[in-house]
């Protein structure tokens, strides 16, 4: 909280639930955001989201891939753990996307970064506004990039600008639109 008119800030509390290194070190990433006065935690390596209407009494709720198996580990030497990219929120549906990289082995020619920046395999939870799982819908090994997104009226677009895309065009950013639709 900063209140630029008297001056003062006041930190949240947010952070990590009690007892989440009891049995080991695990990495300390997560995505943070405020929706319509809540606060909502995404743990990249826990299938905890957190949200709290005060950012005091924090409610946790699992939200598991059935894709990738996400743990609290530390990331392989071989290539990456799966784990939760980011939560984001779409106002023009009322639901919450979950981005969800897949464990990603070393492939040749491909470093770390790549593994980061444009994982293979990765899938989208999708949830309602309550947090609870409506489905999740996996996507075909490098063909879209989940950092390059956009959502509009329209639903979401996801970016087919990934160098490993076999139709990438470096002159062209490209990208597909997604809706939801009842199965």
């Amino acid at each position: 909280e900063l209140d630029t008119l008297e001056k003062t800030a006041n930190t949240l509390n947010i952070g990590f639930p009690k007892n989440y290194w009891k049995d080991d070190f695990y990495p300390s990433f997560f995505g943070f955001f405020i929706k319509d006065g809540c606060f909502y935690i995404n743990y990249m390596y826990d299938n905890k989201v957190l949200f709290s209407k005060d950012s005091k009494n924090w409610i946790s709720t699992e939200i598991p891939s059935k894709y990738a198996n996400v743990k609290r580990t530390i990331p392989q030497e071989k290539g990456l753990s799966s784990n939760y990219i980011r939560l984001v929120f779409d106002p023009f549906r009322d639901v919450f996307y979950r981005f969800v990289r897949h464990e990603q082995k070393k492939i040749k020619n491909r470093d770390i970064t790549d593994l980061v920046r444009y994982p293979q395999n990765f899938s989208i939870i999708i949830l309602d506004k309550d947090l609870n799982i409506i489905g999740e819908t996996i996507f075909p090994p490098d063909t879209y990039d989940p950092h390059g997104f956009f959502i509009t009226k329209e639903g979401l677009y996801l970016s087919r600008s990934n160098p490993f895309n076999p139709e990438y065009d470096i002159n062209l950013l490209d990208f597909q639109l997604f809706n939801l639709s009842e199965k």
